[in-house]
């Protein structure tokens, strides 16, 4: 018969050999912590530290350059044509395993790390992009780049299909 429980602590010592009864038992401390720790994890970030927090292009590629498992070098620059791709690839995986979306700040390169943060400037009008790259091309000899229709309209060459551009890595 199993010893019966009582709603008393007992009286760990000398003549007793019964153990201690704990006050918060393992189970309810481990879920004190699990909440406490929810509770943390929804408050979030204070306003001071919001207001704290970088904007722009630059902490993009700041904070890109901090991630993990960076391998390149940030400092890569060419010259040369660059074109767009959009409906007609629209949901097709990409070389990074994703979906192409046409709407996205987008390109392709042959040799950059997918992933790269890149800004692409054309050099006609002087407008300029930041964009990721997500897949490999283009494969048509004379272009360094393809980027998407929403990159291409940022740019102003959807309707000339192509444009002379400058690319720089911010981030690798």
């Amino acid at each position: 018969m199993p010893p019966a429980v009582s709603n008393r602590p007992s009286k760990a010592g000398p003549g007793n050999d019964a153990p201690a009864q704990q006050v918060f038992p393992t189970r309810w401390r481990a879920v004190l912590a699990l909440t406490v720790l929810f509770a943390v994890a929804l408050a979030g970030p204070s306003r001071a530290e919001h207001a704290s927090l970088p904007t722009g292009i630059a902490a993009l590629a700041a904070a890109a350059a901090n991630a993990q498992g960076c391998q390149g070098a940030p400092d890569h620059r060419e010259a040369g044509k660059a074109s767009w791709y959009g409906k007609r690839f629209q949901g097709r995986p990409t070389a990074s395993g994703k979906a192409f979306d046409m709407y996205a700040m987008t390109a392709a390169h042959r040799t950059l790390p997918l992933g790269s943060k890149i800004r692409v400037t054309n050099r006609s009008n002087g407008k300029a992009v930041l964009l990721t790259v997500n897949d490999r091309g283009p494969y048509i000899d004379g272009r360094v780049l393809d980027v998407s229709y929403a990159a291409a309209r940022e740019l102003g060459f959807v309707r000339k299909g192509l444009a002379k551009v400058r690319v720089e890595t911010l981030s690798c």
